[in-house]
């Protein structure tokens, strides 16, 4: 194409060459004329007429001449614009968008083919006029003034074919443009194309490894649960051989204990019955030094033992008239017993018996028996002297006897005080261990509808350290704690004083305890004593995807009652959760057991319906919403969730959760869009009638309070606490308010 329209162009120069050729050569005819015609004039008038004749033949020629040229040029011109009008065409089928230069063409060629009919028109009336004119001159101006017009014409002529020459150069630079364009993008595609099937092989790739991984995953996550199963059971036995030690180590530390005061008692006891038994050896030997003397040397051995038997009749009841000899009541006074009780349950307390000069007469008076076998007891272990020389011993024959019959009334006295402890052992307390635990079941069993008014002290024990699982203050309790009119009547520093309950949670705990057995019919959320601390810790939490607070829960042993009170004041300082979005985590899923009234049977059994379905949003866990998410196609992101907090209370009741929250926690970046918008549209497929449903069941409970409201007095309103339908976050005056309103407001009574 570009070789055939340089041709043109050369075709074109050419012809316009000839033209100018033809045109110089008209003028000079033309001149040549007009220098005739003045020649023609000087002659005479009689030769007018074949002059006339002659210029007429001579003008007929020349306009032949002109005529033939200008047809030839025409001619020309008409082939040349048919081959631009063909390679235009040619171009407007390839390029559509040149049409307009092909249209340009075609009014420039109607210009031409009008220029040549006027010029046809002025050769006829120019030829008309000289058959009129009656002069030569007038015939010659008229021609010249053809010519001059036929010379604007034709220099027209030229000037459009230059700026059609000028267009076509303009298109053919356009045209080498656009074929590299199409060139480009053509390579362009090419990359495009190969890059992509580059792709698609990637992704069959990572589809194969990911499908791998999750056949690994599956079977790591099987072997996992059996290690799991495993380590649980072996931690099971490690326990309870732990407990037993433990138990063990208990009893063989109080026993040692007991055994080192009993010694230490004992040792005193010697020391004290060595001294008075120098002076009262002192004392007889001054006391029987005169009838010794006095006795004569040739008494029989048989008058000797009686005169010591006399010694001893005189000497005994000397010693009970005074009440007690001096050596038996140092011992009573300064003595400290204590006994060790152990039955078949396990290990019992130690209960300690002081003796004092000031309680000796109140425990004679109390119980004779177990104080005359104590002070005849005391005095049996003794130690044994080295035998004296035979004087002494004949001298101090009362006093041997003395002992001896003590030491005859030590099997007696043993056997009595061995039952009188075997019966008071039945009824001490004992602490909680793993013998005695299914008695203290029974116990809570059996106390079931009975008031905290008639508790005795195992009751109050029992009820401490299993139903409130808090065996660490059962010593304390023990100790200071005797019925349960005692717990009512305790206030919060009476609590800390007595039990030795420092930490605030543990205080809150039993307060709320303690006032739900004082006003039984004011109890707002009765399922919430079925779900103690270690469901709170091990299920509760993990379903919420924060299994990172279990051991401070359990620490805290927060139960559902507990739970019902929290604000985000008692998560940040009493459990260290110091996210906000953490706290909004916890306290939604508590509004979620408050709306089901903490009935875990009831949160099972919507959570199992919606197992397999994508339905009730609200009740869903952590572990159901990673579900959710690989169920979409996210699952590369589903791993993001794991303890991050999200559930489905949080999604449901927050206002301001969308998808670009979820977005964000699930880790997708803003510039895949494609996965934003995909989990926009199935977050709304069930956000949306989860959100609907709350609304409606919430307009309902709305309606129905404030029926029921009207007629209560302005004070109960006031400290109801409840938030809107919508399930905001309450404040802590709320919570405040609400815990207010559990306790019968007892619980600020005893604060102020």
């Amino acid at each position: 194409m570009v070789d055939d329209n340089r041709q043109l162009a050369s075709h074109i120069d050419q012809t316009i060459q000839t033209a100018n050729q033809e045109v110089s050569m008209l003028r000079t005819e033309l001149s040549s004329t007009n220098s005739r015609l003045k020649q023609m004039n000087i002659q005479d008038t009689m030769g007018k007429v074949d002059k006339g004749t002659q210029v007429e033949r001579l003008f007929g020629a020349i306009s032949k001449r002109a005529q033939e040229t200008c047809n030839k040029d025409v001619d020309e011109l008409r082939a040349t614009i048919q081959t631009l009008t063909r390679g235009n065409k040619q171009l407007v089928e390839d390029y559509r968008h040149l049409l307009e230069d092909h249209d340009r063409l075609k009014i420039s060629h109607e210009d031409l083919k009008r220029t040549n009919e006027s010029l046809k028109h002025e050769i006829i009336r120019l030829e008309e006029q000289l058959h009129k004119m009656a002069t030569g001159s007038d015939g010659l101006a008229q021609a010249e003034a053809v010519t001059v017009n036929f010379k604007s014409s034709y220099g027209e002529i030229k000037l459009e074919l230059i700026q059609a020459r000028q267009e076509l150069i303009r298109a053919k630079e356009v045209l080498q443009d656009l074929k590299s364009d199409r060139k480009r993008l053509k390579g362009e595609k090419l990359e495009l194309l190969s890059q992509m099937k580059q792709l698609y092989t990637t992704l069959e790739e990572k589809e194969t490894e990911l499908r791998d991984f999750i056949l690994t995953y599956e079977q790591r996550v099987k072997e996992s649960d059996e290690m799991f199963k495993q380590f649980a059971k072996e931690k099971e036995h490690v326990e309870r051989d732990k407990w037993e030690i433990i138990n063990k180590a208990k009893d063989a530390a109080e026993r040692a204990l007991f055994f080192k005061s009993q010694l230490d008692t004992k040792e005193q006891s010697i020391k004290e019955l060595e001294a008075e038994l120098k002076e009262t050896k002192e004392q007889l030997d001054s006391s029987n030094s005169a009838p010794l003397s006095s006795s004569t040397a040739a008494a029989s051995d048989g008058n000797v033992n009686n005169d010591d038997d006399a010694d001893d009749d005189e000497v005994f009841p000397s010693v009970d008239g005074s009440g007690f000899s001096t050596m038996e009541e140092s011992s009573v006074l300064n003595c400290v017993f204590t006994q060790e009780q152990e039955n078949d349950v396990g290990h019992c307390g130690i209960q300690i018996i002081s003796c004092s000069p000031t309680s000796t007469t109140d425990s004679i008076e109390a119980g004779g028996t177990m104080f005359k076998w104590f002070t005849q007891s005391s005095d049996l272990e003794l130690p044994l002297e080295s035998k004296p020389s035979k004087k002494k011993k004949k001298s101090f024959g009362s006093l041997s006897r003395v002992f001896s019959r003590n030491r005859m009334r030590r099997s007696v006295a043993l056997s009595h005080a061995e039952s009188y402890i075997s019966d008071e052992s039945s009824q001490k307390l004992c602490l909680l261990s793993q013998d005695n635990y299914q008695e203290k079941l029974a116990t809570i069993e059996k106390m079931v509808n009975m008031p905290m008014q008639e508790w005795r002290a195992p009751q109050v024990l029992a009820w401490l350290e299993i139903t409130l699982a808090m065996p660490m203050y059962a010593h304390n309790c023990l100790t200071n704690v005797k019925s349960g009119k005692v717990v009512l009547d305790l206030s919060d520093n009476e609590l800390s004083a007595a039990l030795g309950v420092i930490n605030p949670m543990h205080r809150r705990k039993l307060r709320l305890a303690i006032e739900q057995h004082r006003n039984l019919h004011e109890i707002k959320y009765i399922k919430a004593g079925e779900m103690d601390s270690t469901w709170i810790a091990h299920r509760f939490l993990p379903d919420l995807g924060l299994p990172q607070y279990t051991d401070v829960f359990e620490e805290q042993l927060c139960d559902g009652h507990v739970l019902n009170t929290l604000t985000r004041r008692d998560l940040e300082k009493h459990f260290s959760v110091h996210r906000k979005f953490y706290q909004s985590s916890i306290l939604h899923a508590v509004e979620l057991l408050r709306r089901i009234e903490f009935n875990k049977e009831k949160l099972y059994q919507r959570r199992n319906l919606c197992e397999s379905k994508d339905t009730d949003l609200i009740v869903w866990t952590n572990e159901r919403l990673m579900k959710w998410i690989r169920s979409i196609d996210l699952g590369e992101y589903s791993e993001n969730l794991t303890e991050g907090g999200l559930h489905g209370a949080v999604m449901v009741l927050e206002p301001s959760f969308n998808a670009d929250t979820l977005a964000s926690i699930l880790g997708i970046p803003p510039s895949k869009s494609y996965l934003r918008r995909h989990l926009t549209t199935e977050l709304d497929n069930i956000l949306k009638p989860a959100r609907t449903c709350l609304d409606s069941v919430d307009g309902s409970v709305s309606s129905t309070t404030r029926s029921c409201t009207s007629s209560v007095s302005h004070e109960k309103v006031e400290q109801s606490g409840f938030e809107d339908n919508r399930g905001r976050r309450k404040s802590e005056e709320e919570g405040r308010a609400l815990l207010a309103e559990i306790l019968g407001r007892k619980y600020e009574a005893h604060n102020n």
